[in-house]
């Protein structure tokens, strides 16, 4: 399951949309309300996935996204979710197909989470 807002959003869609043609078992929840942040609604809307990715295209420093911190509490009931946060887009970075792939890829391989990863990655 992918959580994002704003223009990710439909980025987002046309690839889960190729992936769910390919045979793919995924989904897109789509925030289109942060304050006040709805913790019931979001948890119905994610229903018995067992994985989820947020996006964000912020980043609180020691904290994260605002928005996968605000899931993270929202499912704190439910230690079967495996919840990893991304950073996308900083400072006005393109969010497009590629990058999303990117993105998926690496969740599929997790098999836990850890803190926020930035894509797309510093080159070193």
């Amino acid at each position: 399951m992918l959580v994002a807002a704003g223009t990710t959003v439909s980025t987002l869609r046309r690839v889960v949309e190729a992936r769910r043609r390919a045979g793919e078992k995924i989904g897109l929840v789509q925030l289109k309300l942060f304050r006040p942040f709805l913790r019931d609604e979001l948890a119905r809307a994610i229903g018995a996935a067992r994985r989820v990715a947020v996006l964000d295209r912020d980043h609180s420093p020691g904290s994260g996204g605002i928005m996968w911190a605000e899931i993270a509490t929202s499912l704190r009931e439910r230690p079967d979710v495996l919840l990893q946060g991304y950073i996308v887009g900083l400072g006005g970075g393109e969010v497009d197909p590629p990058l999303i792939e990117l993105v998926l890829d690496d969740f599929a391989g997790r098999e836990r989470p850890q803190a926020p990863i930035f894509f797309p990655r510093p080159v070193a």
